[in-house]
């Protein structure tokens, strides 16, 4: 991100950042939501947002998110992770360890090392 754009996305960028720490998940979700309509495909944008719903556990909501920054950012290791929980979560088992195998193809990772330790079998098939 170049520093013009970075000056346009940081003001509304931390105001969504101080509602989430403040609690105000939805907020800062639909301030992320309008940033990425003015400014699409910013990864930050996309993986702080998708990180919301993934407190909040709505899959359905972060699972387009993380797909759309790992597209951006295949080498992030948090969007990677929070594709593969929002997969899992779904019930796409299979497209998450996919998504697994493929990060893991790229470059190491010990929280996927730990998934792998705690789903068993089903990480090796």
């Amino acid at each position: 991100m170049n520093a013009e754009d970075r000056a346009k996305i940081e003001p509304e960028f931390n105001r969504a950042l101080r509602l989430r720490d403040g609690g105000d998940w939805l907020g800062a979700a639909a301030i992320f939501e309008q940033l990425d309509v003015e400014h699409p495909n910013h990864p930050a944008i996309l993986g702080v947002w998708g990180s919301i719903y993934f407190h909040l556990k709505d899959w359905q909501r972060a699972l387009p998110l993380y797909q759309r920054t790992v597209s951006l950012s295949p080498e992030s290791e948090l969007a990677s992770l929070g594709l593969f929980h929002s997969l899992w979560n779904v019930g796409k088992r299979k497209e998450a360890l996919a998504e697994m195998k493929r990060f893991l193809s790229l470059k190491e990772s010990e929280e996927y090392r730990q998934l792998i330790k705690e789903i068993g079998e089903e990480a090796k098939e």
